[in-house]
C-alpha cells in the first residue's frame, strides 16, 4: 500500500474479503463495503475486531480494496483530529470488545431479508426497526454473560461512529427509505415529525387484544406485533413495488409500531393503546434506537453526507 497523508478520524471502509461474514454484511447493507476503521497514528488504523479494539500498520491491511472518507466541514482539520485521536486512544486504553450481540443478530436480519423482498417499502421499514430493537437485546444479554463490566462493547462501524461523536461531531445517518415518489422525507423522518407535531384530538388506536402475561414475558407481545404486521401486509397487497400503500395507513401502523418498541425496551406487557402523551415519548426512543443504535459500514459509505470520500487504495 502506498504511504499517504491521512489524520485522525479519516474513515477506511474495506470491501469484502469474500469470507462468509463479510459478504453477509454487503448483503444485509445492500453495499460494497463490510468492515470500517479509523486512521490513528504513526500510519496505523484503528479497529473493532472480532478479538476487540485493535491497531494495524498500513503495509498490514493485505488486499481488499478500501474506500477512504474525511470529514466534510468547516472546523479545522487539526482540532477534528485531535479531539477524535483522544477519543481513540480512550477506547483503545479501555480494551473495548466487540458488540457479538449484533453479530448474531446478522443471522436473524439476513432471514427477515430473505422473506421480506415482495414486502412495501414502508413494511420493510418496520420490520428493520424491530430486528435493531432485537439486536439490542441480544446484545444487552451477551454482554451480562460474556463482557467485562466498564466496557462499551460495539461493532466496527459503530466504534467509528461513536467516536466521532463522543468527540462532538455527530455524523448524520440518512436512510433512504422513501415513503412515496413524491415524498423528499423517509419514513422515519415523517414518523418522529409526527411524533412531535400531535395534538390533543389525535384519533387514538385501537388496544391490542394482547394476552396476559407477566412483565417478565415479552415474547407474546412480540408475537402479536409480528401478527400484526403479517395482518397489515395481508390488508394491503402491493401489485405494483413502487405504488406503496396509503401513506396515513402507513404513518397509522408505524406509531403502533413505535409504542410496542417503547413497550418491549421497558418491558412491559399490557393491553397497548396508543394515546398523544405515549407517541410523543414513542417517537423519541425510535429516534434514539436508529439513530445511535445501528450504524452499518454501508451508511458510512452511501448515507452520510458528512463524509466525502477521497480516494480508493487498491490493495
Amino acid at each position: 500500500m502506498q504511504k499517504h497523508q491521512y489524520i485522525a478520524g479519516d474513515v477506511f471502509l474495506f470491501e469484502s474479503d469474500g469470507s462468509c461474514i463479510s459478504d453477509l454484511i454487503c448483503v444485509l447493507s445492500d453495499s460494497k463495503v463490510s468492515h470500517a476503521a479509523l486512521y490513528y497514528e504513526e500510519d496505523s488504523i484503528i479497529e473493532e475486531g472480532l478479538s476487540g479494539i485493535q491497531t494495524r500498520k498500513l503495509g498490514e491491511l493485505g488486499e481488499r480494496a478500501i474506500h477512504v472518507m474525511k470529514y466534510n466541514i468547516a472546523d479545522s482539520e487539526d482540532k477534528v483530529a485531535e479531539k477524535i485521536h483522544s477519543v481513540e486512544q480512550k477506547h483503545y486504553n479501555n480494551k473495548d470488545p466487540y458488540s457479538f450481540g449484533n453479530l448474531i443478530m446478522m443471522g436473524v436480519l439476513l432471514l427477515v431479508k430473505m422473506q421480506r423482498n415482495n414486502m412495501p417499502k414502508p413494511a420493510q421499514a418496520l420490520l428493520t426497526l424491530i430486528c435493531i430493537q432485537l439486536a439490542q437485546k441480544i446484545d444487552d444479554f451477551v454482554k451480562r454473560k460474556t463482557e467485562k463490566p466498564d466496557t462499551h462493547p460495539m461493532t466496527c462501524s459503530q466504534f467509528a461512529y461513536d467516536c466521532y461523536k463522543e468527540a462532538g461531531y455527530t455524523l448524520q445517518i440518512k436512510r433512504p427509505v422513501k415513503i412515496g415518489k413524491e415524498k423528499d422525507k423517509s419514513i422515519l423522518e415523517e414518523l418522529l415529525s409526527e411524533g412531535e407535531s400531535v395534538g390533543k384530538e389525535e384519533e387514538l388506536i385501537p388496544p391490542l387484544d394482547t394476552p396476559t402475561s407477566t412483565d417478565n414475558d415479552g415474547g407474546n407481545i412480540f408475537e402479536n406485533l409480528c401478527c400484526t404486521l403479517l395482518e397489515w401486509l395481508k390488508a394491503h397487497p402491493t401489485e405494483n413495488k413502487n405504488d406503496l400503500a396509503d401513506e396515513k395507513e402507513v404513518l397509522r401502523q408505524a406509531r403502533l409500531f413505535a409504542v410496542l418498541l417503547l413497550r418491549i425496551s421497558k418491558n412491559r406487557s399490557r393491553r397497548l393503546a396508543l394515546a398523544p402523551g405515549e407517541l410523543v415519548e414513542a417517537t423519541k426512543n425510535l429516534k434514539k434506537i436508529v439513530y445511535d443504535g445501528f450504524v452499518t459500514p454501508g451508511d458510512l459509505l452511501q448515507n452520510c453526507p458528512d463524509l466525502v470520500e477521497k480516494e480508493i487504495i487498491k490493495g
